[in-house]
């Protein structure tokens, strides 16, 4: 296992989100906020010394997430929500910010019926 020198980001929808989603499905396909949080969107950032840069680096990125997270959903950019910006972004996704990350895959060796995690 070795230890990424990176940052990891999840942005995780809010309520607020998960509103906008429900507004635009169709019929009968209404979600609830622990479907939409489950298997979230996960940014590598470099490194930083604090949250506050990391946060910093977001503020330069996150209209480039925020389509991402948009046209996941909806292609159509007419529903997507005019004026984004950082303040919005935030208001939608909770973001969390993890300094330890690790790659684990290449410590996976395979043999035959046999796992091995070194």
């Amino acid at each position: 296992m070795r230890e990424l020198d990176r940052v990891a980001a999840i942005l995780k929808p809010s309520e607020i989100m998960l509103a906008w989603i429900n507004q635009h499905a169709e019929s009968g396909d209404h979600l609830v906020l622990s479907e939409v949080q489950t298997d979230c969107t996960v940014i590598l950032l470099p490194t930083f010394d604090d949250e506050d840069s990391a946060e910093a680096y977001l503020n330069e990125i996150y209209d480039d997430l925020f389509v991402s997270e948009l046209s996941s959903w909806y292609d159509d950019e007419s529903l997507w929500p005019e004026n984004r910006s950082l303040d919005l972004f935030l208001q939608w996704f909770d973001v969390e910010f993890h300094s330890m990350v690790f790659d684990v895959a290449e410590t996976i060796t395979h043999h035959r019926d046999e796992v091995t995690i070194q």
